[in-house]
């Protein structure tokens, strides 16, 4: 798509964490039983796991 890949500023990670977190107490409002966070084929969680990608 002719987009460099960069690394997250810091306020972008927070805003990140925040959306996450939102999503969350969308899904507890709407009376799921529970979320699944998938952190698996190179989605945005698993760059966080992985030491190779995650340098911060």
């Amino acid at each position: 798509m002719n987009v460099m890949p960069r690394e997250p500023t810091r306020e972008e990670i927070n805003r990140i964490i925040e959306d996450f977190k939102n999503a969350v107490l969308r899904a507890e409002k709407a009376r799921f039983d529970a979320v699944q966070l998938h952190c698996a084929h190179e989605y945005l969680l698993s760059e966080f796991l992985s030491p190779h990608t995650n340098r911060r």
